[in-house]
């Protein structure tokens, strides 16, 4: 087999892009061994293009790179992965299909979007990410702070929050242990607050810990005040969801190009989208009875006896 240096370089772009600054960051930050089958060891070399995974690995680090299908990041780790197994060079060259060019929703926004994300997103340790999974109070501490540029005292965050200044300043130091929060005498900021924060990617190594998560956005989305509400309900083919459900994804994104953490008269909004089966198909029931052999058919509705 040739120098699988294709699947490297790809990988390394996609990780890159994603916001990890290095392969240890990715590793630790997706949740590890749990997430991906693999030592760090196995994917440090997958990296430096020693080996490439396989197809059930490859679909571990999609999920944790969180790479849309159809996505050029996607498309082009995949097209390295499959340029890598190939011996023959002049096959290999064969992989030339560019992707896909459907404009993406939303159109420029929706490409502005896809930029920014790219340029500004930032992944921070699975410890914060537990700590406010099972920290109600730090939890919307942590989102009015990251989502505010400058220092801000206890009493507008509590204010803000509808925490007393007490349970305000509980979280915080909390939130300051952590490593997430600055402090400067009696106010704090958070760092991150105008960088995009990434949440880490489902899977078995956390899979509660997105319940928990889960859980305190549906509380903190339920205290707050509805401004616009659309819904449809239809009934959509399997592979047609699928591909909408990657539009609303990145229409969600989109949402990126409006946030301006430097308005602090502006108020905090959750953006949502949720796609809900309200009603199943059940397959027809057909129970076979007992045939009339005088009338030579079925007493089942519009069936033919055999």
């Amino acid at each position: 087999m040739k120098e699988m240096l294709p699947f490297g370089d790809a990988l390394i772009r996609a990780r890159r892009a994603q916001g990890y600054a290095s392969a240890h960051a990715f590793f630790t930050g997706c949740g590890g061994p749990r997430a991906l089958g693999l030592s760090f060891a196995a994917y440090l070399a997958l990296e430096h293009g020693k080996s490439v995974p396989k197809p059930a690995r490859l679909k571990a680090i999609l999920r944790a790179l969180k790479l849309l299908k159809g996505s050029p990041l996607r498309v082009g780790l995949l097209r390295a992965y499959l340029d890598s197994l190939f011996e023959d060079d002049e096959l290999a060259s064969e992989l030339t299909a560019e992707p896909s060019t459907r404009p993406e929703p939303g159109g420029r926004p929706a490409e502005e979007a896809s930029r920014m994300i790219m340029r500004q997103s930032v992944n921070l340790d699975l410890s914060h990410w537990e700590l406010i999974a099972r920290d109600y109070d730090a939890y919307l501490c942590d989102y009015f702070i990251q989502c505010t540029s400058g220092y801000l005292t206890m009493e507008e965050i509590a204010r803000s929050t509808g925490l007393s200044v007490s349970a305000a300043k509980a979280a915080i130091k909390r939130l300051v242990a952590s490593g997430v929060v600055e402090v400067s005498g009696d106010r704090v900021r958070g760092p991150y607050a105008e960088r995009l924060i990434n949440i880490p990617p489902l899977s078995p190594a956390t899979a509660s810990l997105y319940a928990s998560l889960r859980k305190n956005r549906d509380r903190m989305i339920r205290s707050g005040e509805r401004v616009h509400d659309s819904c449809i309900v239809g009934r959509v083919p399997a592979d047609a969801l699928d591909r909408y459900a990657r539009y609303l994804m990145e229409t969600i994104d989109t949402a990126a190009v409006y946030c301006d953490a430097g308005e602090t008269s502006a108020d905090i909004y959750a953006v949502e989208a949720r796609i809900t089966r309200v009603l199943r198909r059940q397959p027809e029931k057909t129970t076979r009875r007992r045939e009339d052999p005088a009338a030579g058919i079925s007493e089942r509705s519009l069936a033919i006896t055999e």
